[in-house]
């Protein structure tokens, strides 16, 4: 067998990850399974020419885990919050998307990227969805946009668990045990949750439904829940778990050798990165002042990362998973069903063509 067969491949980036998470946990870094898996893979793969596996099959099992989580916080209270939210929810996803375009328009005019691409990119919508927008878009620079989206995600996944943490007045116990209490027939409800929103998320992809891996479980479980059912919390090592696949997956998809002029477009993409959360951290105090949410779940729930990234932080600095859930879960789902068309006309329009020929001629 070739040690660069693909078990030996996959066992060795387990061993990073599973390394890398304990290593976090125990400085009890928030969010430390994520981090710590996505912080050694990441490391390794660049100082090391050993070819590193995690297939994609293993992050949408994290996603299935995640979704889980999400749909527990959905009640009739939730879906009456969501409603009394969605101005709110309008307003600031309009916002946060307006100044997105216009960081995209200045990194475009200082780099040799165009701004089709800039722009892609710097949609705060998922990374898998956004790399598939870019696919169907004519144009557009596939390693600019998984770039910048990748970028934004690694900011708000190092940048967000800590000053959530900070902001949040929840005391967290430094060590979580590796069991809770958790009866046969809680097993049984979790398994039976979890495969039946496997099945959705696998007929979500006839009826081309976003995040279907995230948006199945959430859906069936949230149904469970409303329908008066009771859904078990999943044991810690599990929600671990589901960090590790996610995290190590992120920690392999940023590939910024595949740049040019990498070292001046990385400045640019972390500087907008940043600025996004510094934005997305003022619109959450909008709703920390207007409506009186606390402020930990506000900037959650404005956070531009993604959906899956800050329901576990909001997991686990306990703040309100329905809200955080329902205005990112609003925002993706306004952005995916809608920013796809919106761009394709854009893209046509002559003041965007203008604006494109302004951006080209400052770079000549």
């Amino acid at each position: 067998m070739s040690f660069y067969s693909s078990p030996i491949r996959l066992l060795i980036t387990l061993i990073l990850a599973v390394v890398g998470g304990t290593i976090f946990s125990f400085f009890h870094i928030p969010l430390s399974w994520m981090l710590g898996s996505l912080t050694a893979t990441l490391v390794f793969s660049r100082v090391s020419s050993f070819p590193l596996l995690w297939p994609v099959q293993l992050r949408n099992v994290g996603l299935l885990l995640i979704g889980y989580m999400l749909g527990r916080s959905f009640t009739k209270e939730t879906l009456l919050r969501m409603i009394h939210h969605l101005p709110s929810m309008l307003l600031l996803t309009i916002l946060i998307l307006v100044f997105s375009s216009i960081l995209a328009y200045y990194v475009s005019k200082v780099t040799n990227i165009n701004l089709k691409s800039t722009l892609t990119g710097s949609i705060p919508g998922g990374l898998s969805q956004m790399i598939v927008l870019g696919e169907e878009l004519k144009g557009i620079d596939l390693t600019v946009v998984t770039f910048i989206q990748a970028t934004r995600l690694m900011a708000v996944v190092f940048t967000v668990p800590f000053l959530a943490s900070f902001f949040s007045n929840q005391e967290r116990t430094p060590m979580k045990s590796i069991l809770t209490a958790f009866s046969l027939h809680d097993l049984f409800t979790y398994i039976g949750i979890l495969l039946i929103g496997l099945l959705c998320a696998i007929a979500g992809k006839y009826f081309k439904l976003p995040t279907r891996f995230l948006l199945g479980p959430i859906l069936i479980t949230g149904i469970f829940v409303i329908a008066g059912g009771t859904a078990p919390h999943p044991p810690d090592f599990i929600t671990d778990g589901a960090q590790l696949l996610m995290g190590t997956y992120l920690g392999l998809i940023l590939k910024p050798n595949k740049l040019t002029h990498k070292a001046r477009f990385s400045f640019f993409a972390i500087c907008t990165a940043f600025s996004l959360i510094l934005f997305s951290f003022l619109s959450g105090m909008l709703l920390f002042l207007f409506y009186d949410i606390p402020i930990t779940t506000a900037f959650l729930s404005v956070a531009p990362g993604g959906m899956a990234e800050m329901a576990v932080v909001a997991e686990e600095v306990k703040a309100s998973l329905a809200v955080v859930t329902s205005f990112q879960l609003f925002r993706i789902l306004f952005i995916l069903f809608l920013m796809p068309p919106f761009l394709r006309w854009l893209f046509k329009q002559a003041f965007f063509k203008r604006l494109e020929q302004r951006t080209e001629k400052q770079r000549t």
